[in-house]
């Protein structure tokens, strides 16, 4: 419906900030497309119900087998009405409510699949980030000394440069340590900004994560009442199908 499109015109604005919701736009697309076929065979076969209740060129049997079905399949929507009233074609009120209900559950349990995934997704980032944010904290203080002896290196080197090789005989020994702790001081610092970075990364992907989890608890939240209806008349028709599977077993 408008929500969804509406929905997902948002997140096309949004994904030059969070390019991860392009990939997410096509992602629900495709789940949409799936609970749509499905809706589209239930409504087909809902349809097929009510053309041979309302066909009077049929047998008064067959359109009541027809009814008898509706009403066992759909007793939230059907229930209520006499057989009389079906046969007649007096329920398009009641099939209009249960075709947009077929449709809107379409819709919440797209957006169910969707939060599915996302959240395992959200999982692994949360772990990344914890195993980030763990390493960070275990080698900061080596980090920062590191990066205070990558500027005296600095220092030095600019000293170095002005004043030729006069300074070799006064800084020599410190020189020396420094050259030593050089490429184990490169390698922590590559390491250290690299998690920082991916730790950066792994806060915003959780974040839009949640942030389209939200938007799909929006759309089942829509959908709740059609969903309250429909799992009624599923609760309603495994009631009624059980004696009868009694009386074929006996």
């Amino acid at each position: 419906g408008g929500e969804i499109v509406k929905w997902i015109g948002n997140l096309f604005k949004a994904k030059e900030q969070v390019g991860i919701l392009t990939d997410e736009v096509n992602r629900y697309n495709s789940a949409m497309a799936n609970a749509q076929k499905r809706a589209g065979e239930e409504i087909g076969q809902l349809r097929t119900l009510r053309a041979r209740a309302e066909d009077v060129s049929l047998s008064m049997r067959a359109r009541l087998a027809a009814v008898e079905e509706l009403q066992k399949k759909y007793p939230a929507y059907l229930g209520n009405l006499t057989k009389e009233e079906i046969l007649a074609g007096r329920a398009s009120s009641a099939y209009k409510q249960l075709t947009q209900d077929i449709l809107a559950a379409a819709r919440a349990r797209a957006a169910q699949e969707r939060i599915d995934e996302l959240a395992g997704r959200q999982i692994q980032e949360q772990r990344g980030a914890t195993a980030d944010t763990n390493f960070m904290r275990r080698n900061r203080e080596a980090y920062n000394v590191a990066i205070q002896r990558e500027e005296r290196r600095r220092q030095l080197r600019e000293l170095m440069d002005d004043e030729g090789i006069v300074w070799r005989s006064d800084y020599a020994d410190e020189w020396a340590e420094l050259r030593k702790l050089q490429d184990t001081d490169k390698v922590l610092i590559a390491q250290f900004n690299q998690r920082n970075e991916r730790l950066g990364n792994h806060k915003k992907n959780i974040a839009a994560y949640e942030k389209q989890m939200q938007s799909y608890t929006g759309v089942i939240n829509q959908a709740a009442d059609a969903m309250e209806r429909l799992e009624y008349d599923d609760k309603e028709a495994e009631k009624m199908a059980k004696p009868q599977l009694k009386q074929e077993q006996a």
